[in-house]
């Protein structure tokens, strides 16, 4: 799931398998300010709390944290031109439903959703990124566990 304002709330309340709020929109929801990545990761802890599987913060050009059971991931972006941001979310969500369908262990998961949303940014308009630019990106993907 990828929305704001009400809809992400009352969403959230039938327990989706995934939501990916960027950061405004976790903020927004949560009543509070997120400045550093321990917050995000809380926020992303405490959102699976609230009664979904996984929880994706995109951050832009900061990266996204990655939160699924009592795994939690910060991820740095490959540089990577801006070109249209249109889509990068859905893009994210979209790896993510595949992954779970082809039983992907999270963190792999994680990487490719990060490097298809990086891919998709570096096209005009809404294009989304082919399958061939998105595994040139993902070796590209720094992940680290964040810390307790």
């Amino acid at each position: 799931m990828d929305t704001a304002g009400p809809g992400l709330e009352l969403g959230l309340a039938a327990g989706p398998y995934l939501i990916k709020p960027n950061r405004a929109e976790a903020q927004d929801l949560l009543k509070a300010t997120l400045r550093t990545r321990r917050e995000l990761v809380e926020a992303a802890r405490k959102l699976v709390g609230m009664g979904c599987e996984q929880v994706l913060i995109s951050l832009g050009a900061e990266g996204a944290v990655g939160v699924a059971g009592k795994e939690a991931l910060l991820a740095q972006l490959p540089a990577v031109p801006v070109r249209s941001s249109v889509g990068a979310g859905d893009t994210m969500v979209a790896v993510m439903a595949y992954a779970a369908i082809m039983s992907m262990p999270f963190r792999q998961a994680f990487r490719m959703a990060v490097a298809a949303s990086a891919a998709t940014v570096a096209l005009e308009g809404s294009k989304v990124a082919g399958f061939a630019a998105v595994q040139e990106l993902i070796p590209q993907v720094t992940l680290e566990d964040a810390e307790e």
